[in-house]
């Protein structure tokens, strides 16, 4: 066995562990996969740079939860998106991506990480899906004041990906209007998440990056095979209540869905303005339909998150609800799902029940009282003088549908100890904390955080703000109709880049680097693991080349 993959095993036995066997898992045979492939195309002919790259190390820094360890494009190709058009029509019969889209880059083969040379909106002719796994989506290299995803939303099918700093709203697109309710292919085109994590997806990673003007759910994680996932520091927020789905009346959160030991981390999100499922969760697996009794369940990680203005018709708004949303016929109710709810920070707002003694978080659970929630130090704003609160009982923030739920089952559902996950509990902070950090951190804030995220942030802080119909009923001014809807974005001019490989010449200088090697910005100097590319992405206090 050759030192490279002796220095991967070693590094994954530290970070990973054997089984009782002392064999390796299939997990981590995953992951070692995804590592080597990574490697493979890094620079094959500089063996020591590669042993370098074989350490396990975080996403980015900053990357939190199960999926941290997602490998995104590393050592891979960089591409440049030099154009705000998506597809090329030229051949109506076959339309292609335009030469230097985003899409272009999506669709591309092998590790590869996309940087932008545009700023503005690309306005997509179609969902944008992720089917080929290892890539880095830098939002945060756009010029001028970034990049917004318009008309449709973004689809991942693929393993180790990572997106950053992108903005991503749909819109009331008339294109999208629904003629028949009851044709199936109307009611998939209808609906429009602004972003949506599905088949068997893993080690995915989405960060700082802001979702709105979807019109179903903003952002979703469905399927029964996705696993290791993180959501990190986003904004989900305004999704369209009245728009263009068939059911009618929609404008949810997310739906959160997985089984079979599936882990997910949610940590220092925003949810704003939503008329349910903020968020909801389900087990996928069914033991009615499918015939498996899912003992392992889906663990989720839901801390230091703030939900604003929940509306809908159960208490409170905020249907952090335990069942299996995939078919409600579960009567065995031995599909789990495991839960974390730990000190996250829930504000009312116009749309949420009025109620004092209802505004609360939930948990209500139709035909699933086997799964189990860890709830502690999550605060509440009092309505009655406007100040958090968390009751020595945390308890006494849940309310538990007496529909559905009898005395047993509710003590069945609280867990006494959180659930161990890959979350760093040392980091998880107070509410009130987490509630400033989300305000001030949260979204695309790279390299810009535009209008529309500004006004929503405002609008929590000041409790103003409602649900939305479509985008147009979003202005900065209500007065001033021409502060509504889509903001100007201005273009920027990118940095100078002489040998295309997503290092400004400045900063190449900077560091003493080659600005005419393009093979450079694969190397990985400083031998902390991330390539020269990724220290620029990332902008870490470390020098590339000591």
């Amino acid at each position: 066995m050759n030192q490279l993959l002796i220095g991967i095993l070693i590094g994954f036995d530290l970070i990973f562990g054997f089984d009782n066997n002392n064999k390796i898992t299939a997990s981590e045979k995953y992951i070692q996969t995804a590592v080597k492939t990574s490697l493979t195309n890094a620079t094959k002919t500089d063996t020591d740079n590669k042993k370098k790259l074989s350490k396990k190390i975080p996403a980015f820094p900053g990357a939190e939860g199960a999926g941290m360890w997602s490998v995104g494009g590393r050592g891979g190709k960089v591409y440049e998106v030099t154009t705000l058009e998506d597809l090329d029509f030229s051949d109506p019969k076959n339309p292609k991506p335009t030469p230097g889209s985003l899409r272009e880059a999506i669709e591309a083969k092998g590790p590869r990480i996309i940087i932008f040379r545009v700023a503005g909106y690309i306005d997509l002719d179609k969902r944008l899906v992720v089917k080929n796994p290892y890539l880095t989506i830098a939002g945060q290299t756009a010029p001028g004041q970034g990049i917004t995803l318009r008309n449709w939303g973004l689809n991942i099918y693929a393993d180790h990906v990572i997106v950053r700093y992108l903005r991503i709203r749909p819109g009331d697109n008339a294109l999208k209007k629904c003629v028949n309710p009851k044709n199936r292919s109307q009611i998939a085109f209808s609906e429009t998440d602004s972003l949506e994590i599905l088949g068997k997806s893993k080690d995915v990673i989405i960060d700082h990056s802001s979702m709105s003007w979807s019109n179903d759910e903003t952002l979703s994680i469905d399927g029964r095979d996705i696993d290791r996932i993180t959501v990190q520091w986003n904004i989900i927020a305004e999704p369209l209540h009245k728009s263009t789905h068939c059911a009618g009346a929609v404008g949810y959160g997310s739906i959160i869905g997985g089984s079979k030991g599936a882990e997910y981390s949610f940590h220092h999100n925003l949810y704003a303005h939503t008329s349910a499922r903020a968020p909801k969760l389900s087990n996928r697996l069914n033991s009615d339909r499918d015939g498996n009794n899912d003992q392992k369940g889906l663990l989720v990680d839901f801390s230091n998150n703030v939900v604003y203005n929940p509306g809908g018709a159960y208490p409170g708004g905020v249907t952090t609800c335990l069942y299996n949303g995939a078919n409600r016929r579960n009567t065995a109710g031995s599909n789990i799902v495991k839960l974390n709810f730990i000190n996250n920070y829930y504000k009312f707002g116009f749309n949420s029940r009025k109620q004092p003694a209802l505004n609360r978080f939930i948990i209500y659970g139709e035909n699933c009282p086997r799964s189990k929630t860890y709830f502690a130090g999550n605060a509440v704003v009092n309505p009655s003088h406007g100040k958090p609160i968390i009751p020595r009982d945390p308890w006494n923030l849940v309310y538990f549908n007496p529909k559905y739920l009898d005395s047993n089952d509710i003590k069945n559902i609280k867990q006494l100890n959180p659930f161990a996950t890959k979350m760093n509990r040392n980091r998880t902070k107070n509410p009130v904390q987490a509630y400033q950090d989300v305000l001030n951190y949260a979204g695309a804030t790279r390299p810009f955080r535009d209008s529309v995220d500004r006004r929503i942030l405002e609008g929590v802080k000041n409790g103003t703000g409602k649900i939305i119909n479509d985008e147009m009923e979003s202005c900065d001014n209500p007065k001033d109709k021409s502060t509504c809807g889509w903001p100007t974005l201005l273009s920027g001019t990118p940095p100078i880049d002489s040998d295309r490989d997503g290092l400004p010449d400045d900063w190449e200088k900077k560091y003493g680097l080659n600005q005419n090697n393009p093979q450079d910005g694969n190397l990985d100097c400083d031998g902390d693991g991330y390539t020269n590319i990724e220290e620029y992405i990332n902008q870490g206090p470390g020098k590339p080349c000591p």
